[in-house]
């Protein structure tokens, strides 16, 4: 078992490393000064969302709704919080069951595991009722998938896409290593899931896990599900997803509009594709952390956010913002944590709190100001900012805002607290490998 997980670490940071090396020059993020805006200069426009124009954050994301994103914000939705792996899967399982007309799904990892097999099957069991279905499923994070796994999928009459194979070889270079990141199912139209997780066995809280199983051996995830008209705005996501690719056939069924949900929540979806300007999620949250005015709750399993975004989050904190981020003690990836504890001494003595979780925390939300709130699946590192497929749903309700607090207070409470003194006495060997993977790192 260790000797896999070296091997796994070893893969990882050589294609990291390959990523930086390719990017140099290559791929960039949006500069400030391209999309930032005064939130002081909100229009009357904003008034129709009927949403809380005395919140600074929220105006800002309004103004970059209209000058950046053209998304709309849509109203009347039911949005659940799913935050344990059993809850969040038996949830899509029941969606998929009462499925009348489609089912489609995106997903970074698929596996033929116990809740891979399962979907597996259940899909199977609705396609054979005369349900569409269709797939999209990553090329690299399902590398471990057996073919004879899709091939009973493909078999059955799905439509799958398998999101960019390493051959045939591309061009540019970042295309060949861009992945398909983004999880989303969506059924009938009406119900939609997005979130942090994949559609495999690791979270913590599953039921087939070994108890004596450690804790860094799995992971723990956050989920949506969204009753309501924002549904149909992740299967827009879905869809220019497909087309982008240019794979196979796009699905051709009759999609109904999301329906009534009785729900009265106000939904925004954001991809982010390829193109400096189509970073939607890097720009949202720099913008929502510049205008923040009174605390910022970060969840995040990688936190490699760039050298901009650290100097807003300490510009933050040094006008009174309250900020406390959540990471796992060491990532699947351990490059990438220790690029980013780099930044963990000046994040540090600028008063920010920083939590170290014991297992795998694979969660990738955040909450400013008590209104301002997203959840999805993009992680504040290089590689998710910068190139990969992803989308976030972005809420601004008091109420559900409450609630994730709540789920991140709890993450708090499980994990201990980086203090300055303790972060002094670390090795000499961490701080070395902090200090090359931030050079690494730094050259994207």
């Amino acid at each position: 078992m260790a000797s896999t997980a070296r091997q796994a670490q070893t893969i990882l940071c050589i294609q990291y490393i390959c990523l930086l090396l390719a990017l140099n020059g290559c791929a960039s993020l949006p500069g400030k000064q391209e999309f930032m805006k005064s939130p002081e200069s909100a229009e009357s426009y904003f008034n129709a969302a009927q949403l809380d124009l005395q919140s600074k954050v929220l105006r800002s994301h309004l103004l970059m709704t209209q000058n950046v994103f053209h998304r709309p914000i849509v109203p009347g939705n039911r949005v659940t919080i799913l935050g344990e792996g059993d809850v969040i899967y038996a949830r899509m399982f029941d969606a998929v069951q009462s499925a009348k007309a489609y089912v489609h799904i995106e997903t970074f990892e698929i596996s033929d595991d116990p809740i891979g097999g399962f979907m597996c099957d259940l899909l199977l069991g609705k396609k054979a009722e005369g349900v569409e279905v269709n797939l999209i499923y990553d090329a690299f994070g399902s590398r471990k998938t057996p073919a004879a796994f899709f091939a009973r999928i493909e078999n059955a009459g799905v439509k799958t896409l398998k999101f960019n194979p390493a051959i045939p070889i591309r061009w540019p270079v970042w295309e060949i290593i861009r992945r398909d990141h983004s999880k989303i199912m969506v059924v009938d139209g009406e119900t939609a899931f997005t979130g942090s997780a994949n559609i495999c066995d690791l979270d913590c809280s599953s039921k087939s896990r070994k108890q004596t199983q450690i804790q860094t051996e799995c992971f723990k995830d956050l989920h949506l599900k969204i009753e309501g008209p924002a549904a149909a705005e992740l299967e827009k996501a879905f869809q220019r997803n497909w087309e982008q690719h240019k794979g196979k056939a796009a699905p051709t069924v009759s999609y109904a509009p999301g329906g009534a949900s009785g729900g009265t929540q106000f939904v925004q979806i954001l991809p982010s594709t390829s193109g400096a300007m189509n970073r939607l999620n890097y720009m949202a949250y720099f913008a929502a952390i510049a205008s923040a005015e009174k605390r910022i709750r970060l969840s995040t399993p990688y936190f490699v956010p760039g050298v901009e975004m650290i100097q807003e989050l300490i510009d933050a904190a040094s006008r009174g913002v309250d900020i406390e981020i959540v990471v796992p003690t060491l990532s699947d990836s351990r490059f990438v944590s220790y690029a980013g504890m780099y930044y963990y001494k000046k994040l540090l003595d600028a008063g920010i709190k920083i939590y170290q979780h014991p297992a795998m925390l694979h969660t990738k939300f955040a909450i400013i100001d008590g209104i301002w709130c997203t959840v999805g699946t993009t992680n504040l590192d290089t590689w998710s900012l910068l190139i990969n497929n992803e989308v976030n749903a972005y809420l601004f309700d008091p109420g559900f805002a409450q609630e994730l607090e709540s789920a991140f207070q709890l993450q708090v409470r499980e994990s201990k607290q980086i203090t300055r003194e303790d972060w002094d006495k670390r090795s000499f060997g961490k701080r070395l490998r902090e200090i090359l993977s931030h050079i690494i790192e730094k050259w994207a």
